[in-house]
């Protein structure tokens, strides 16, 4: 069963360099306040690193570059626990992220729909999930 706290989330619309529910939020924007608010991880904001979460190779340069760099480290998708890092694929960058939930659930800021609960072993999803990342700070 989801935590009550994760509904709190859920249908915020998605706005690009999004940051706090009241002005929207973006994909990074939304992983950044759920690990603030409920696992008290700090992480940078990102905004000038990007102008735009369609430009792939930008954000993907950005993954690159501050991934190796941070307290992150990949652990198996089978070890998976509710706040961890999922990193996709799209338009053949690693460009999305969001947030694993439990069993096959997780939650992610949708250019289209705004912040919702999708599945993992979505077609859609399972065949672009890159990595699974946990804090290790």
């Amino acid at each position: 069963m989801l935590p009550p706290w994760v509904a709190r989330y859920v249908g915020i619309p998605f706005v690009e360099h999004g940051r706090t529910p009241a002005e929207g939020l973006d994909c990074w924007g939304l992983c950044r306040l759920v690990w603030k608010e409920h696992f008290g991880i700090e992480v940078p904001s990102y905004t000038e690193t990007y102008r735009t979460t369609r430009e792939g190779e930008e954000v993907a340069r950005a993954l690159r570059s501050e991934l190796p760099a941070t307290p992150w480290r990949t652990i198996p998708r089978a070890e998976a626990r509710l706040g961890d890092g999922l990193l996709f694929r799209l338009a053949g960058y690693p460009m999305h992220v969001g947030l694993f939930l439990e069993g096959d659930q997780f939650l992610h800021a949708d250019p289209r729909a705004g912040t919702v609960i999708d599945r993992l072993s979505a077609p859609w999803w399972e065949r672009r999930l890159l990595g699974v990342y946990r804090y290790d700070g």
